[in-house]
């Protein structure tokens, strides 16, 4: 396509493959620093303590192991990115994490051959986390505009 701006002349050429190449590289750049925040917000909201934590509120840790069980991945079939807990093998026939997060009833091994339903309250955390670290998103989207593109938006 050829225009014609004052004395000017351009040949204008549109590079569709390269286009999204581009935007895709974008695109899993934004979602590993997104999953990389909110996986950094939820390691940060769970505190060591010997205490419980109050329900509603992130848990506590004894031994800070959930924390180092947090990763992130993204899922490229899907075009998404996980973020949460590592899956613990147990013989336990849920997610101890999940329930954690979530609260519920569960039926667990009382060391006699038997077992016995336990009650857990709800600590959530990897919700909260994607909760604090949304409103920066928007802004690791323009930064890669910037770098990809060289240019200057802003996003209000």
């Amino acid at each position: 396509m050829r225009s014609k701006i004052g004395q000017f002349r351009f040949d204008h050429f549109f590079d569709r493959e390269g286009l999204i190449r581009g935007v895709d590289d974008m695109d899993r750049q934004y979602q590993s620093r997104a999953g990389g925040l909110t996986r950094k917000i939820a390691q940060q909201s769970q505190r060591r303590s010997k205490r419980s934590a109050d329900p509603g509120s992130p848990p506590r840790s004894h031994s800070g192991q959930l924390r180092k069980l947090l990763y992130y991945a993204r899922v490229p079939s899907e075009n998404s990115t996980i973020v949460g807990p590592a899956y613990l093998s147990t013989k336990l026939s849920y997610s101890v994490p999940e329930k954690l997060e979530h609260g519920g009833r569960a039926r667990i091994p009382d060391g006699k051959g038997g077992e016995r339903t336990v009650t857990y309250r709800a600590f959530p955390f990897m919700f909260p986390a994607l909760r604090k670290g949304a409103p920066q998103f928007a802004g690791f989207w323009r930064d890669q505009l910037r770098r990809h593109y060289r240019v200057r938006m802003s996003f209000r």
